[in-house]
């Protein structure tokens, strides 16, 4: 079967590299284990939407897993911030897109390879069935790469207009 990931990005997935290409490309659960920094909410706002969102509410560094089971045509990510668990559903959007469901909010991101480092870009943002326009959609995405050592990297971010940083997390990854 095909990868979530290869099936948004075609041919330009094949230019990542192979590390990545293997963590987007499970043929079962597969767990992953690291380090994340966590940067909470830039304002007490903030800090309420990432929680409704379902994101952990503690800055610092923390152990980190990540499962990625496949479902059918779509991945489930569970995600342990050292306790705090986060689980959504992606599944393939329009456009060379993918959708990720987190509670209410539906994320539609964007992925593109740049050289040796996946970028995916907020394109889309609904909550529930209505769209939210372009000006309300904040900013956010993140990268993903691979260190010295092999592990994946990952840095991502969420901010929204008036509230500033909602989260950004960021750390490393290696198969368990």
């Amino acid at each position: 079967m095909i990868s979530l990931l290869a099936r948004a990005m075609g041919d330009a997935f094949f230019t990542l590299p192979p590390e990545l290409q293997t963590f987007h490309s499970p043929d079962g659960p597969s767990s992953w284990a690291g380090d994340v920094t966590i940067e909470t909410g830039s304002t007490p706002q903030a800090r309420a939407l990432a929680r409704m969102s379902g994101f952990p509410p503690r800055k610092g560094t923390f152990p980190f897993r990540l499962t990625i089971t496949p479902e059918g045509e779509d991945e489930v990510w569970k995600r342990d911030y050292d306790g705090h668990v986060l689980t959504s559903r992606q599944s393939l959007g329009p456009k060379g897109t993918i959708e990720e469901r987190l509670g209410p909010l539906r994320v539609g991101l964007r992925p593109e390879a740049q050289g040796e480092t996946l970028r995916m870009e907020v394109a889309a943002l609904r909550i529930g069935a209505l769209p939210t326009p372009a000006v309300l959609r904040g900013q956010g995405g993140g990268t993903e790469g691979v260190d010295a050592e092999g592990r994946i990297t990952f840095d991502v971010e969420s901010r929204a207009p008036g509230l500033g940083r909602l989260i950004r997390y960021s750390g490393h990854l290696t198969r368990v």
